[in-house]
């Protein structure tokens, strides 16, 4: 992935990253609005139970606490995201109606038809060239992106109210903790231990609010990091296998095959061949 930002996923101001077009995610969860827009082909998206099928020149956007993950793809697809919180969208002197109007647009999950001036802005977003003004410049384009989204809102399709019925407060220590020791041997135990709740308690929070193990969340997320690294760097896998917490080589060639159809190395040659 070619991070467009000074900053990194976790950074409070607007801020956007190219995702290649290889890239799928585990299920994660976030406290930015994240907008994913198909510039070209298309990107099955799973957010809170629901899959969301994206074609090109849509734009789906996910609410703050929706846990999501990108599916497949059309294989030549380009996928632009950008990440924001809806706060820093609006300043003091913007009225009370119209902050509510924005924290009530970007509380759902909802897509956006395909149209020139989305188009537009999007391309200006995840275009611009990076200078000294970057930060004011991508700020004012979100900004100009939600009144676009206020004002246009026959465009707006399939919206989706976030699933509340279910705590969130422990997602993000989930998530943070699993990203800050995955390179460890962890396990349930020692996260639920970490968080202050029971294994049973964690172990079914995550299942309910994420569709998968501890285990099968936590592996995902192993393989992700060494897709990145298999693509990016030219660490050999036994380097990549101890940087992504699998233990031992033959564990993580048995698990990337089963996961992606390819060997590591494999996978390596195919993504060097297509660039």
């Amino acid at each position: 992935m070619r991070e467009r930002s000074s900053g990194n996923i976790n950074d409070i101001h607007p801020h956007t990253f190219f995702a290649e077009q290889d890239y799928i995610s585990p299920k994660h969860w976030q406290k930015e609005v994240e907008g994913v827009y198909v510039e070209k082909g298309w990107l099955n998206v799973w957010v809170d139970n629901k899959i969301f099928f994206v074609n090109e020149g849509e734009m789906l956007f996910i609410s703050p606490g929706a846990t999501h993950s990108y599916l497949n793809k059309k294989d030549d697809s380009i996928i632009e995201i950008i990440k924001f919180l809806p706060e820093h969208i609006y300043n003091e002197a913007f009225t009370e109606e119209n902050k509510r109007k924005i924290r009530k647009l970007f509380s759902n999950i909802f897509m956006v038809r395909k149209n020139e001036k989305l188009n537009k802005i999007i391309n200006e977003i995840t275009h611009y060239e990076e200078n000294e003004l970057s930060e004011c410049f991508i700020a004012a384009k979100v900004l100009e992106l939600t009144v676009f989204l206020l004002k246009m809102k026959e465009l707006l399709f399939n919206t989706t109210q976030v699933i509340t019925n279910e705590k969130t407060q422990y997602l993000d220590e989930i998530f943070l903790y699993i990203e800050d020791h995955y390179r460890e041997q962890i396990s349930l135990h020692m996260m639920a231990e970490h968080i202050g709740i029971t294994d049973t308690y964690c172990s079914r929070y995550i299942k309910k609010r994420t569709g998968l193990t501890f285990t099968d969340y936590l592996t995902g997320v192993r393989i992700g990091k060494a897709e990145e690294l298999l693509r990016k760097t030219k660490k050999t896998v036994t380097e990549i296998v101890y940087e992504t917490g699998f233990g031992s080589v033959q564990t993580f060639n048995r698990v990337f095959k089963k996961k992606k159809k390819l060997t590591p190395s494999e996978y390596r040659n195919d993504k060097m061949h297509k660039k």
